[in-house]
């Protein structure tokens, strides 16, 4: 079952402060899990292209059954503290979405912080051409939040080290 509706938003730039306008899209939303009717996946169709935001629970669930290629997109600083391990970083300023891999046989995910520059980055992609893209609502703070492992900076050596191992 689906239904869909008209968006129409504003955001505040965590980075800057600035406040920009997301442009009226269509959105679909589309429901996931049919024993679940609580699981629902936002997805929009832009210009042809599907842009899907996902939760943490379908994140981590794809993560593990190696469906997806998870893109981190914070600074080489915020990745070097702490990351989803396995996680591939491309941080936003050096995005080329022309550089992106194909999806024939995994998704692309990416993820940020909070979600606003990983949502930059996946409308960025649709601009530049590739017809589905995704990104994990709530950022690595979810991640953290729901308790799933990563890796982390041990703060008294310095080195890494898992966290939430056994989670």
């Amino acid at each position: 079952m689906s239904h869909a509706t008209r968006l129409s938003t504003i955001h505040r730039d965590s980075a800057t402060g600035l406040l920009w306008w997301r442009h009226i899209v269509d959105a679909i939303i589309l429901r996931i899990d049919s024993s679940n009717p609580e699981a629902e996946m936002q997805s929009e169709t832009i210009n042809g292209a599907v842009f899907e935001t996902w939760d943490i629970d379908e994140v981590a669930d794809a993560w593990a059954a190696n469906r997806i290629v998870l893109i981190d997109v914070r600074t080489v600083q915020e990745y070097s503290f702490e990351h989803i391990e396995g996680a591939l970083l491309l941080p936003m300023p050096f995005f080329n979405a022309e550089k992106l891999p194909g999806q024939s046989e995994k998704q692309i995910v990416f993820h940020c912080g909070s979600g606003v520059r990983s949502e930059k980055v996946a409308r960025a992609a649709i601009a530049a051409g590739i017809t589905k893209v995704a990104h994990m609502a709530g950022g690595f703070a979810a991640w953290k939040a729901a308790k799933l492992p990563y890796i982390g900076t041990n703060l008294g050596t310095g080195a890494p080290q898992k966290v939430n191992a056994g989670a």
